[in-house]
């Protein structure tokens, strides 16, 4: 009797595991779709800055002396096409 029991447990399990699989396939797959568009405007080139920072002071030297001192509230700086920094 014991073994009949352990079977039909086995059975429900395998069965019960099978419907989440069908379940869990069936919301994935609808998902997965290819639009054309949407492909191409992942191409697009990003136009905002790669770093920014706030409140900065910049100190070039030469020679150990000071020569400029930039001190500004914001930067930004772009790398790629159009790179730089901008120093408002």
């Amino acid at each position: 009797m014991k073994t009949s029991s352990l079977y039909r447990e086995k059975a429900i399990t395998f069965f019960i595991s099978g419907i989440i699989a069908v379940v869990l396939l069936s919301a994935i797959l609808p998902s997965c779709k290819n639009d054309v568009q949407t492909v191409l405007s992942l191409d697009v080139v990003d136009t905002l800055p790669e770093m920014t920072a706030r409140d900065i002071e910049i100190l070039y030297s030469e020679k150990a002396r000071v020569q400029i001192k930039l001190i500004s509230p914001f930067t930004g700086q772009q790398i790629g096409r159009g790179a730089g920094t901008i120093i408002p």
